[in-house]
């Protein structure tokens, strides 16, 4: 079973409202295909979307500044181009995995 957490990769691949990571779409595939091709894969999930910040209260709003960086690859984009950087990675890992 593989689980992928999107905020690995650098913020060309992956537009999330965590911190971002140091890793390539390309290293990431690249990683994918080896275990591809040496384990049976059973199952495989990926998270990391971008979703917006929502809470109530202070004391909530004061962990959730703290839980998140101060600032996001995300802010300035529109929902949509969001969207479609997240997407275009969910199919290429798929397609890495599940040709």
């Amino acid at each position: 079973y593989i689980s992928i957490d999107k905020d690995c990769l650098k913020n060309d691949f992956a537009l999330t409202n965590w911190e971002e990571g140091f890793l390539t779409l390309k290293q990431l595939l690249v990683m994918l295909k080896i275990l591809r091709d040496n384990l049976e894969i059973i199952g495989l999930d990926i998270t990391g979307e971008y979703s917006p910040v929502s809470v109530s209260g202070r004391l909530k709003g004061l962990f959730s500044r703290l839980d998140h960086p101060r600032r996001l690859a995300a802010d300035g984009c529109s929902p949509d181009s969001v969207i479609k950087v997240n997407e275009q990675t969910n199919l290429d890992i798929l397609q890495a995995l599940f040709p």
